[in-house]
């Protein structure tokens, strides 16, 4: 399964505070946002410091301190908050930079894992922190050439897998635009 950690989630909810209702430039202690998310402090406190050391966070200490954002909401990638916290994207081992696949000389899939996960990463860097603080009819086409097509079945309304609680028919949803590769 292909799933996000906790941590990132959180990483990316905690990342949209700084950006409700014009805070971009607020400066937001641990505490305050731990009470505003309801998430524990230690996690929060930890996940703040990781952005902050990979710069998607500035930190600044005093009475007036607290998190602010390093650059505008519209310049820090999904992609790169996941760098951040998690590390980089890497669907398969031989993706990863850090490891050594045994089997890379003789895989015939290794290029086609390339490929996806480059497309999956390129997604990732398309969406903004600013596109993820509205719903995407609303990010201005951002994505929009990129169609997920439902798979037709008898799945029910509300287990269909799809993550949405309508009905599969085979609906079309305009969801981005692939990237160049």
């Amino acid at each position: 399964m292909l799933r996000i950690t906790k941590q990132t989630d959180y990483g990316i909810l905690l990342l949209t505070h700084f950006i409700d209702r014009g805070a971009e430039s607020e400066a937001f202690s641990a505490r305050d946002l731990a009470r505003k998310t309801l998430l524990p402090l230690p996690m929060v406190s930890k996940i703040l410091k990781l952005l902050a050391r990979s710069g998607i966070l500035v930190s600044q200490r005093g009475v007036r301190g607290g998190y602010t954002l390093a650059r505008e909401p519209r310049q820090i990638a999904v992609a790169h908050v996941i760098d951040a916290l998690d590390g980089p994207v890497a669907l398969t081992e031989c993706q990863d930079d850090t490891r050594n696949c045994d089997q890379e000389s003789i895989c015939p899939m290794r290029t086609n894992w390339e490929i996806i996960n480059s497309a999956i990463l390129g997604v990732l860097r398309s969406i903004s922190l600013a596109d993820m603080n509205r719903p995407i009819n609303e990010s201005g086409g951002l994505l929009e050439t990129l169609t997920l097509r439902r798979p037709r079945s008898n799945a029910s309304r509300t287990g269909c897998g799809c993550g949405s609680g309508s009905d599969s028919r085979g609906d079309e949803k305009k969801l981005g635009a692939p990237p160049e590769l």
